[in-house]
């Protein structure tokens, strides 16, 4: 018993990394209906740089340094080729994102190859127990991190007038604009605010997974579906579907059938049993249908 609360608790941690990638996902989708795919790659890049800079200056510049590009390098996207696709259809927007993830991924790999290197983490990988139980430094360092963010994003939506403005414009858009709010700096805004989430859910799970090229490929899946489980229209759906998703990877890697070759399996099934049953998510609720 004890040993499956372990795996439990790791999986929340584990999780809430998942929910804030779903997070950022959910965060893009709720104001353009585009699912981003080269969040993934985006987010890599960031932990790139970041490990780059962290060589030369303090840990504490060398994230900011490195959460800044990632805001800009959101907002440039979004300002140059998403601002192109506006009128296009969801599926040109959808086969662009595509074509982003695989420029920006061979361009990490150009630059920082394909051999996976330690990242290195302000907290040790101290095991603490109380009694039969365990659990690393590293999971609570990311739980709180976790904690901390989406607290932050409650606050950003329910007390400051940007926030307000882009639920505003999630719900209705041409309604928001006739009330005098700039849609467009708004919703590159939210593009660079997606890439910090992003940015900060790869540097939480780097130490553990290793940085490479690839680190975000099936952080990228698994937060997909963290989305889709909780609900791609709210922020609290997100961080409890990527909870949900990770306690089930855990508890499956343990089960000697599946392992950890197969677990992914397992959260590809439950992403499907979503979206044939509940497609709106745990939290979600249908929208009025355009004719």
């Amino acid at each position: 018993m004890e040993f499956y609360v372990s795996q439990i608790i790791n999986g929340i941690a584990t999780g809430s990394v998942y929910g804030l990638f779903g997070l950022s996902i959910m965060f893009i989708y709720r104001s353009t209906r585009v699912i981003n795919l080269a969040q993934g790659a985006m987010a890599t890049a960031t932990t790139i740089l970041t490990f780059t800079l962290l060589k030369t200056m303090p840990a504490w510049l060398a994230v900011l340094s490195g959460l800044s590009f990632a805001f800009f390098l959101g907002v440039f996207l979004e300002t140059t080729i998403m601002k192109l696709l506006k009128e296009r259809s969801e599926l040109n927007s959808t086969v662009v994102m595509i074509g982003l993830f695989a420029i920006i991924n061979s361009v990490d790999q150009w630059i920082f190859g394909t051999e996976a290197q330690p990242f290195p983490s302000p907290i040790s990988d101290e095991i603490i127990k109380w009694h039969d139980f365990a659990i690393s430094n590293q999971s609570i360092w990311i739980m709180g991190c976790a904690l901390v963010m989406s607290l932050l994003l409650y606050a950003l939506f329910k007390f400051t007038s940007i926030g307000i403005a882009f639920q505003a414009m999630s719900e209705d858009e041409m309604a928001t604009r006739l009330k005098g709010v700039r849609v467009g700096p708004l919703i590159s805004i939210g593009w660079g605010i997606s890439s910090i989430f992003g940015a900060i859910a790869a540097m939480l799970i780097a130490h553990t997974l290793f940085l490479s090229a690839d680190l975000m490929s099936t952080p990228l899946l698994y937060g997909f579906v963290a989305a889709i489980v909780g609900g791609l229209q709210t922020s609290f759906g997100a961080i409890f579907g990527g909870i949900v998703i990770g306690i089930i990877e855990n508890l499956a890697g343990t089960w000697a059938p599946v392992g950890s070759s197969l677990k992914i399996v397992v959260v590809c099934l439950v992403m499907i049993v979503f979206l044939v049953i509940k497609p709106r998510g745990i939290f979600g609720r249908d929208e009025p249908r355009k004719m």
